[in-house]
């Protein structure tokens, strides 16, 4: 993405409508001169484009990774980069990290620029855990409940317990005491 065309803000708000309670994009009606003129053709291809988009919502293609993302002159972007660069007036250097931990929550009280640390601090449950908490296993071998926690690139031994409860327990503590963000292993809601 670093080669990646990143269109002006200002542009963007001339393409784009954005609605707050939604978090949804909206195409707007273009003008002639957004299109590269070749012949008469741009007047012809403007037509076009505003009856076949404008007034519908935009950027509803859902990535692999849970992203929705869409083009502005076939250029791919992920929609909430382009809601933050609109209400910025700045692309964002950071990562922005959906709150609730709902990807296509792109409402703005639910985004924040975050470096990869803290956003890494606030994931949800991975859908593969078996015990519904982050952090926290069942060790065949030793027949008890592990603990562990991961900080600035290091795994952290937290302990094993005879019950689960123990284990969450020192696991939820161990979120607090690191800075996680209380949405951190839970469920996407």
């Amino acid at each position: 993405m670093a080669d990646q065309f990143l269109p002006a803000p200002e542009l963007l708000r001339q393409l784009l409508r954005y609605e707050p309670e939604t978090g949804n994009l909206y195409w707007l009606e273009r003008t002639v001169e957004v299109f590269p003129p070749k012949s008469n053709s741009s007047t012809a291809k403007c037509a076009f484009w505003n009856r076949r988009f404008s007034g519908r919502v935009a950027f509803t293609i859902a990535q692999s990774r849970g992203y929705l993302s869409g083009s502005i002159f076939n250029q791919k972007h992920l929609a909430h980069r382009v809601i933050w660069a609109m209400h910025t007036n700045a692309w964002p250097e950071a990562q922005i990290d959906h709150i609730n931990g709902i990807k296509t929550d792109n409402r703005w009280k639910n985004l924040r620029a975050v470096d990869n640390a803290e956003n890494h601090r606030n994931m949800k449950l991975w859908e593969a855990s078996t015990t519904g908490e982050t952090g926290v296993c069942f060790e065949e071998q030793t027949g008890k409940w592990k603990a562990q926690i991961m900080v600035a690139g290091k795994n952290l031994h937290l302990g094993r317990f005879d019950k689960l409860e123990d284990a969450v327990a020192v696991r939820r503590d161990a979120n607090k005491r690191f800075g996680f963000h209380e949405n951190h292993g839970r469920k996407a809601t």
